[in-house]
């Protein structure tokens, strides 16, 4: 199972996303033990399946619905509802949230 987001999807992102990304990620606990443990680029935010759920609860979004066996993710402009790698929704699902916070 894909543990989390890859160099190419972190450069979907656009600069303000990226820096949206960037300014969360300095009061998130888990991602700071993360880097802390070892060599990272501070312009790089890689996220972990945990930080992603961490991230959509922040913004209340995001839950299982167990009833089909998907993922589902409610973003103001956007429901996903996806049946595959759980890394990949969430992220779909967070740069939705960023591009919505304007």
């Amino acid at each position: 199972m894909k543990q989390s987001i890859t160099l190419t999807q972190w450069n979907e992102l656009g600069g303000k996303e990226k820096e949206k990304l960037f300014e969360w990620s300095k009061n998130c606990k888990s991602y700071q033990e993360e880097i802390s443990e070892g060599d990272y680029d501070p312009y790089v935010v890689i996220l972990n399946i945990g930080q992603m759920i961490e991230f959509l609860d922040e913004q209340k979004l995001g839950c299982e619905d167990e009833r089909y066996e998907i993922w589902r993710v409610d973003t103001n402009n956007l429901m996903i509802l996806w049946k595959g790698e759980l890394c990949d929704i969430l992220w779909e699902a967070v740069k939705e949230v960023l591009d919505s916070k304007e």
